[in-house]
């Protein structure tokens, strides 16, 4: 639920870059201890798949395929996600973000390294693309 709030709170305010406040106050968080192995090698290129196409791309909803709900929500990464030892929120998809004064807007800076597998980069249209199809009850 809190996921769906969050991207909720993402398009509630949908504004071209122009158009953003100029009082945002930009947060990160890059400082938060890393909690993978120190021998682990950083960077690189995520890959998965499945064995067979699904009969369709919901997980949740009209024809939902549970099966499929890992690789679209739980093992995909996010915009941000809490850190397993701070509680923090600690960057993913998206490098930086801030919040409306009223808190009923939340605004995200994507990392512009992060590619789909054809090499076009993650845009907030894809966000919006992901919304509008969840919504939708056809």
């Amino acid at each position: 639920m809190y996921r769906f709030a969050l991207i909720s709170l993402l398009f509630s305010g949908l504004v071209q870059a122009g158009e953003l406040p100029s009082d945002l106050q930009w947060q990160s968080n890059w400082q938060d201890p890393v909690f993978a192995s120190d021998e682990a090698k950083r960077g690189g290129t995520l890959r998965s798949y499945m064995l067979s196409f699904p009969q369709t791309l919901r997980s949740v909803g009209p024809d939902a395929n549970s099966g499929i709900r890992f690789y679209i929500m739980d093992g995909t990464p996010k915009l941000a996600q809490r850190h397993p030892n701070t509680g923090k929120w600690i960057p993913q998809l998206a490098d930086e973000w801030a919040f409306s004064d009223d808190y009923k807007t939340a605004y995200f800076k994507l990392n512009p390294k992060v590619k789909w597998s054809d090499g076009e980069m993650v845009t907030a249209d894809d966000y919006l693309f992901m919304l509008t199809y969840y919504r939708s009850t056809d």
